[in-house]
């Protein structure tokens, strides 16, 4: 086992072989998209692979009513429930039963998912921040950040540069742990900083 994460109702476990296997409940209500990415099979009581990702999965994630992952060609897929646009799917606001490309994350070399109700980010190996969702964003430092796809979000400002390293999401808040980078007046100094987002 490389990873295992878990949900509300739901857990997702990595293999080392790039399998991804999920179990749980598969959904709460009658409209809810397919917390298990099984295809809305019904409940798992045994952890079973979800046939489309097989051999391609390096890390997981889940949230509270949904779960993705990112595969070893550089794609993140998201699936589940899209209770404020939290899956990032652009052009598919509606539950998924089954994994999805996020497009606007392929490429980006994500290496960190964090999902929350209604509350999504993205860490890449570059050190960018990505967030999407519409109900945790409003409560943000920054306003104005309620996307139903990924946007890039930068932290530094025009005097300094923030890598981020990681991420926690909340159903209401996000929070950042950043090495700042200022440049000031011929030297640069450093520290690394949490940061409210």
């Amino acid at each position: 086992v490389k990873e295992v994460c878990c949900g509300g109702y739901h857990i997702g476990v990595v293999e080392e072989s790039g399998d991804l296997l999920t179990m749980g409940v598969a959904r709460c209500g009658a409209t809810e998209g397919d917390y298990l990415g099984q295809g809305n099979t019904g409940d798992c009581r045994q952890p079973t692979r979800i046939e489309s990702l097989v051999g391609r999965v390096v890390h997981a994630a889940a949230g509270e009513i949904m779960m993705g992952c990112v595969t070893q060609d550089d794609h993140v897929y998201t699936w589940g429930d899209s209770d404020q646009s939290s899956l990032g799917i652009e052009g598919r606001q509606q539950h998924q039963d089954v994994p999805h490309i996020v497009a606007a994350l392929t490429g980006k070399n994500i290496q960190h998912l964090r999902f929350s109700f209604g509350n999504s980010a993205a860490v890449s190996a570059g050190s960018r921040l990505y967030l999407w969702g519409t109900e945790g964003h409003k409560w943000r430092t920054t306003p104005g950040l309620n996307t139903p796809v990924p946007q890039e979000f930068n932290l530094g400002s025009s005097q300094s540069t923030c890598l981020v390293l990681e991420c926690v999401v909340g159903p209401r808040h996000t929070l950042a742990i950043a090495y700042n980078r200022s440049h000031q007046l011929g030297g640069a100094e450093a520290s690394l900083e949490l940061c409210p987002v």
